[in-house]
């Protein structure tokens, strides 16, 4: 491997594992405090687009390190609207979380 291609590669590597630790963080103690909504969005769909970018040009190793830092990126921003922003749909005026009916309380159909 020619030594420029071999920068690339430790590039591709870098970029990928920095976003392990949020996505560990997020998965296993669903800490997403110190993630940015808006930044993390924006990371993603620029991320998707260098992915395409990479599978449409046929270069293999831009589509595979942008896919593996999508997915990684992708679950923490995933975990981000599940923890923070879904949750805050269904609170009552008080703070605290309204009771979503479930299907064994609902009329049944005839």
């Amino acid at each position: 491997m020619p030594d420029i291609q071999m920068v690339s590669v430790i590039a591709a590597v870098l970029c990928c594992a920095s976003f392990v630790p949020d996505a560990a963080r997020a998965i296993v103690h669903k800490d997403v405090a110190g993630i940015n909504l808006v930044m993390y969005g924006m990371f993603v769909a620029g991320v998707t687009c260098w992915f395409v970018y990479g599978l449409v040009t046929a270069q293999p190793s831009l589509a595979v390190a942008n896919g593996i830092t999508m997915v990684l990126s992708g679950v923490t921003l995933a975990t981000k609207v599940r923890v923070d922003v879904l949750p805050k749909r269904y609170e009552g005026q008080d703070g605290t979380c309204e009771a979503i009916a479930d299907d064994t309380t609902a009329p049944e159909h005839v």
